[in-house]
């Protein structure tokens, strides 16, 4: 497969998310009453619930970021092994 541009790729049209955001206010709306109501019920999920917990907590204070660490070994590899 060769780079470059292909169908699909990418980031989704700005008219997309603003098309499913809108879903999920009007979802939120319908089923809690408003959205101060679905994080409520979260928050009282959260008591419970790790996973609701970290949720309520991404969104009041953004996800942390994910750092990884690798250890790197240094080996003593000689370039020229003593010749006799």
């Amino acid at each position: 497969m060769k780079g470059g541009k292909r169908p699909g790729a990418g980031r989704k049209p700005k008219a997309d998310e603003d098309r499913i955001r809108t879903l999920c206010l009007n979802a939120m709306e319908r089923i809690y009453g408003s959205e101060e109501k679905a994080f409520e019920y979260i928050a009282k999920q959260s008591k419970e619930s790790f996973p609701h917990l970290k949720l309520l907590f991404e969104y009041a204070y953004g996800k942390p970021k994910d750092i990884k660490s690798v250890a790197i070994e240094q080996l003593e590899i000689p370039l020229f092994p003593d010749i006799p």
